[in-house]
């Protein structure tokens, strides 16, 4: 049982716990058993886990554990408590016994439970119909066990913070991104916005003319809301990128993720001189992914590779993104540019966090890209092309 516990994946941890306190309810014949944990933001103590032989027994999501001070005190000082009848335990139990009333366990043995020498919660194991007497065996045996269940909630803990902490780093490189994409955001929302007013304006001048057509002022107006949809679909995509979400994996046409990259990123790269190209192969297969966290990825290397090619001086001046699936299985983007390529010296570093060769960089962009295509299991490689410039992979499975 410890071992399964301690190999479970943290996304199955909690199914694992709720098995293991049914075999051992059922294993020590006893009525309840669970784990209840201290909530460090509100100092409350909440049952997480509980598994009983009857739901007679179950004690309610609203028991206010701070109402057993006698209880707390033996878990909270690292104690514990093994009693095998009500008649052993002590005078100031009065006010705990009192607000259990007919939960109150015949027998019971409670375990606290702690992660790196700190108290977060206890394990507790009750017999409510009659009294058993715990053995030195089975008292050992269930601290083991709840000890290992401490870990395995450490880990999982941990595990979640991880992934608190890898979503808000890649919401602060969107927001960066969008810095470096503020230009090209102007720009994109100029034309139509220019084309509403110019339009606009000759209406007004149509109103004056005493033999208005309507047809032409129609055809005028459908202009507008065109280039209406236009700006505010602009706006959307841009609000997307910044805000993020919680991570969504779908399947995901990459073609239509590539058309939505083509028209965020098209102004940018016209503004500074960079031909840009996106292409993909035929019937490419889906893959399971998050949307904006995919997109995100590919505008950070579609972004460095304009940045470099933006240094340069020459006429081949060029940035390409070329979707393909060269095996069964994979589907493979690759971000190729002309710039000044990849030194030797640096190709190992360069995916690590805080590392950069940019003045003004903030070493997070490539950090972060990894993270995200290794989350969707897939993996990003550089190599350095033969005539100059560089060529990031992204491979990510099929879905």
């Amino acid at each position: 049982m410890s071992t399964t516990i301690a190999a479970a994946p943290p996304q199955r941890l909690d199914e694992e716990l709720d098995r293991a306190f049914e075999r051992i309810g059922q294993t020590l014949e006893i009525d309840r058993c669970g784990i209840v944990q201290l909530d460090a933001d509100s100092g409350s103590f909440l049952i997480r886990h509980q598994w009983t032989s009857d739901d007679r027994f179950r004690v309610s999501e609203d028991f206010d554990f701070l109402r057993t001070p006698w209880w707390l005190s033996k878990m909270m000082s690292g104690e514990g408590l093994v009693y095998s009848a009500v008649a052993e335990l002590p005078a100031e139990t009065a006010q705990d016994a009192a607000y259990l009333g007919e939960q109150l366990a015949q027998s019971s043995l409670g375990v606290p439970l702690t992660v790196g020498g700190r108290f977060v919660g206890f394990a507790t194991f009750g017999s409510i119909r009659r009294a058993r007497v715990w053995s030195s065996k089975i008292v050992s045996l269930t601290r083991l066990i709840t000890r290992t269940m401490g870990d395995a909630i450490a880990r999982k803990q941990s595990a979640l913070e991880i992934a608190r902490l890898r979503a808000e780093l890649i919401r602060v490189s969107r927001v960066l991104t969008m810095g470096e994409l503020a230009a090209a955001m102007a720009h994109e929302l100029n034309q139509p916005l220019t084309a509403i007013v110019a339009n606009a304006e000759a209406i007004n001048d149509m109103l004056d003319d005493p033999e208005i057509d309507s047809d032409e002022v129609k055809a005028v107006l459908s202009d507008i809301v065109a280039d209406g949809v236009r700006a505010g679909e602009t706006v959307r995509r841009v609000k997307a990128l910044v805000k993020g979400a919680e991570t969504s994996k779908a399947p995901i046409v990459l073609d239509e993720v590539l058309g939505e990259l083509a028209r965020i990123l098209r102004s940018d790269a016209i503004i500074r001189d960079v031909k840009l190209t996106i292409k993909s192969a035929a019937e490419l297969p889906s893959v399971l992914a998050d949307r904006i966290q995919l997109q995100q990825a590919v505008i950070n290397l579609v972004m460095n590779g304009i940045d470099s090619v933006a240094e340069r001086n020459g006429t081949l001046r060029a940035v390409s993104v070329l979707a393909a699936a060269p095996e069964e299985g994979w589907v493979q983007l690759e971000v190729q540019d002309t710039g000044g390529g990849i030194p030797a010296d640096v190709k190992d570093r360069l995916f690590a966090p805080f590392f950069t060769t940019k003045r003004e960089g903030t070493g997070m962009g490539l950090a972060i890209t990894k993270s995200i295509v290794e989350a969707h299991g897939g993996r990003l490689a550089v190599s350095s092309n033969e005539h100059g410039g560089a060529t990031f992979t992204i491979k990510l499975p099929a879905a």
